[in-house]
């Protein structure tokens, strides 16, 4: 693979563009091009720098002697009352190679949620040479806020100083259609970090937490979160974005993400954002139900819940997940597993999960949540 470093900037004082197209090109010696492509490129507010990183395979066996990247069509961004996106700081793990993760704070000074944001990451050696880079997509910065964001970079060399350019990408990233400036917010609770050592040795650290829709009466088809992890003294150790399935009314759902510490890390704590992504009309389709059985004497804690599905559509795909609290009702075990095969309508299926966590659970909760591909 070859990565592309580009170096963007829009000299238009006035004009402020929702992508750019661009055309990369790599050439051997004699001048043979070994590789063309158009890739776009994020959004550039007039008089604003900004960066792209982009991977490509190359034929192995070809000496690469020059890069370029040739600007193309353009679009004008349709958000002039959009503020740009602010890099509070952004700094490596380790400065001892050009391959080590780097963690970025950004603040989205914006009275609303910004969409569709990338953020490259740009390395450049003591002779101010591009030398490292990598980039990171963000579902969505919260409004007013500050969000930190780690991921890996590559690089030939150790990196002597960092950039950071978040973008957001097209004009949906600033105006997203109205239902969803409207939308019913989404927020997560009781949100716990379980940190463990299986049966085998091996250290787990888990998030669970809970999402629940403000609205009363629309159906949130579809959530994106961000899992923010970080050490005692505050330092982020981990991040990860996912989707989470339908939200109705007042029905709260619960999700488990396994996150992924570097060696030598130690999350003690962690934060979630979230937010609606799609919204739908219900139809056919209610809240499935979810109840869990016995918990077995000893281990493996294997239960078998059993999921509802009261409406008049089949559920496919079901996120089923079994939650185990103590006796003071704090989260000390987690379960979660697909239910491949569709639910009928007015039907129930079952299916066998394996509880694992700290600690031997109290009593247990079932949770099972429809696929927002079904709510379109």
């Amino acid at each position: 693979m070859t990565q592309f470093l580009i170096e963007l900037e829009n000299p238009n004082p006035e004009r402020d563009l929702g992508s750019v197209a661009l055309q990369l090109r790599a050439f051997d010696p004699g001048g043979t091009i070994l590789f063309s492509q158009t890739v776009p490129a994020e959004a550039l507010w007039a008089g604003q720098k900004g960066a792209l990183v982009y991977a490509a395979s190359v034929t192995p066996t070809a000496t690469i002697a020059r890069v370029e990247a040739v600007p193309g069509a353009t679009t004008d961004s349709k958000a002039a009352e959009v503020k740009p996106l602010e890099v509070v700081s952004i700094s490596p793990i380790s400065q001892g190679s050009g391959n080590n993760d780097v963690i970025v704070e950004i603040r989205n000074p914006n009275p609303f949620d910004v969409l569709n944001v990338f953020v490259p990451a740009l390395g450049y050696d003591a002779s101010d040479a591009l030398v490292a880079g990598g980039s990171l997509y963000v579902g969505f910065l919260r409004k007013n806020a500050v969000t930190p964001v780690r991921f890996f970079v590559t690089g030939s060399a150790a990196a002597k100083r960092w950039a950071a350019f978040p973008r957001p990408r097209g004009a949906s990233a600033y105006a997203p259609e109205l239902a969803l400036r409207a939308a019913p917010d989404v927020s997560a609770g009781q949100a716990t970090l379980l940190s463990y050592k299986t049966a085998g040795g091996a250290q787990k650290n888990v998030a669970v937490f809970q999402l629940q829709s403000a609205g009363q009466i629309s159906v949130v088809a579809a959530s994106d979160y961000q899992i923010l992890a970080f050490d005692g003294d505050k330092k982020l150790v981990a991040y990860k974005a996912g989707q989470f399935g339908a939200l109705f009314p007042g029905e709260p759902g619960w999700m488990v993400e396994e996150l992924s510490v570097p060696a030598g890390a130690t999350p003690v704590s962690i934060v979630v954002n979230a937010r609606p992504v799609r919204l739908a009309n219900p139809g056919l389709y209610k809240p499935l139900t979810a109840t869990a059985g016995a918990l077995p004497a000893a281990a493996p804690l294997k239960v078998t819940a059993t999921v509802r599905n009261p409406g008049g559509a089949a559920a496919n795909n079901t996120n089923v997940i079994v939650v185990g609290f103590d006796a003071a009702g704090k989260v000390v075990g987690v379960g979660r597993e697909f239910l491949g095969p569709a639910i009928a309508g007015s039907a129930s299926a079952d299916i066998s999960i394996t509880l694992d966590g700290p600690a031997r659970p109290a009593r247990l909760e079932a949770f099972a949540a429809l696929s927002g591909a079904l709510l379109k």
